[in-house]
């Protein structure tokens, strides 16, 4: 097969460019999906179908890395980088399918926030994952990890704000519950992207 005559470190790199297209396109969905909340139920399917992309590139690097005696960095942030980018798309894919199943009739302001603040977040993860060929270029890929570090404490932001409204409403216990389950999943699944740039700056740091 072709795939065997490219050299192991460039498809190392081409699978994670991979991934983090599907990352972006993952988050692109949860968004549409909430802009276009009467199709729910189709875009979860559609997320479910990216998400599962997701994981069959996931065992494409760990495959690929079993049978690589040399590698372009560390093993271990090999491992942990993919396992990252799945967990995006995971967690991604759980908010959408939280929406369904808790019968959610509309989505609240935060988690459009939420779905915003996930996508700019998806943006930066493709970028900063293209730069992982050129770690030399250490400040290239410092600016898209703080750009990271910043949109994740704006969730947290909208996490507060959205907490303190549930609370202080007058819905019933039933549904803040819902809501406070898909909020959270939300946050982790933009906490995950964070999560991504932390490995790349070890990355970065152990090839410095």
């Amino acid at each position: 097969m072709l795939k065997w005559l490219i050299p192991r470190e460039a498809r190392f790199f081409d699978l994670y460019n991979q991934m983090a297209a599907t990352v972006l396109e993952g988050t692109q969905g949860l968004k549409l999906m909430v802009s276009d909340y009467r199709h729910a139920e189709e875009w979860t399917k559609k997320i479910k179908d990216i998400e599962h992309r997701g994981d069959v590139l996931t065992h494409e690097i760990i495959s690929l890395l079993n049978q690589t005696f040399v590698t372009p960095f560390d093993r271990e942030d090999i491992h942990q980088l993919s396992h990252e980018l799945d967990e995006v798309l995971d967690f991604t894919d759980s908010s959408a399918g939280k929406m369904v199943v808790y019968a959610l009739k509309k989505p609240t302001p935060y988690i459009k926030e939420f779905c915003d603040i996930l996508v700019l977040c998806a943006e930066e993860v493709q970028k900063v994952v293209k730069e992982l060929p050129n770690l030399a270029n250490a400040e290239a890929i410092r600016i898209h990890c703080v750009e990271l570090n910043r949109l994740e404490n704006e969730g947290d932001h909208v996490m507060r704000e959205g907490l303190r409204a549930l609370f202080a409403g007058k819905m019933n216990a039933i549904e803040v519950m819902k809501l406070k389950d898909i909020y959270e999943s939300l946050e982790m699944a933009i906490d995950k992207c964070e999560d991504v740039a932390g490995v790349i700056e070890s990355v970065v740091v152990k090839g410095a």
